[in-house]
């Protein structure tokens, strides 16, 4: 190698790929400098360390539970790859914390609307239907009706006169 001495190894270990398991579609590839920790894309495609199956009937696998003392947690279900992933990127976009209980990942208070949108950014949501995911769209601030241009107009030429 061309680098100077220890320089090169240091390199190497930090862009290591990490270890995932062998039937992972992201075959050899580390998610360092990526954006959100599963997601890694090469000319257009997206490849995903983990991916979220939708209900039996189209729904999101997104639920609100209550546990001891009225603590309540958001479950996600139907999780396939590499769960501990996908509870770092969502305790990290939701600010709360987590855990992974019998393979779903729970996330402490009632985020189901920001995971269900945080799950349809990253594009790791299969098999929910097309209404469910319109329904599940953050609505932006510019679909508020504006006023009335016919109603300003009125307005305006009535504090000219």
């Amino acid at each position: 190698q061309d680098t100077p001495s220890g320089i090169g190894g240091i390199k190497d270990l930090l862009i290591a790929p990490r270890s995932r398991p062998s039937n992972s579609s992201a075959e050899g590839r580390g998610a360092e400098g990526v954006g959100p920790t599963g997601a890694a894309g090469r000319a257009g495609e997206a490849q995903l360390a983990y991916v979220v199956m939708g209900s039996k009937k189209g729904g999101f696998p997104v639920t609100v539970e209550s546990r001891a003392r009225g603590k309540t947690v958001t479950v996600i279900h139907n999780v396939s790859g590499d769960v501990e992933a996908l509870l770092t990127d969502l305790k990290g976009a939701v600010g709360a914390g987590g855990l992974v209980r019998e393979g779903d990942v729970e996330v402490q208070g009632d985020h189901s609307k920001k995971v269900e949108a945080l799950l349809l950014k990253l594009g790791c949501i299969k098999g929910v239907s097309h209404s469910n995911i319109a329904a599940a769209l953050p609505t932006s601030k510019d679909s508020k009706p504006s006023k009335s241009i016919a109603r300003l107009d009125k307005k305006a030429s009535q504090s000219s006169r």
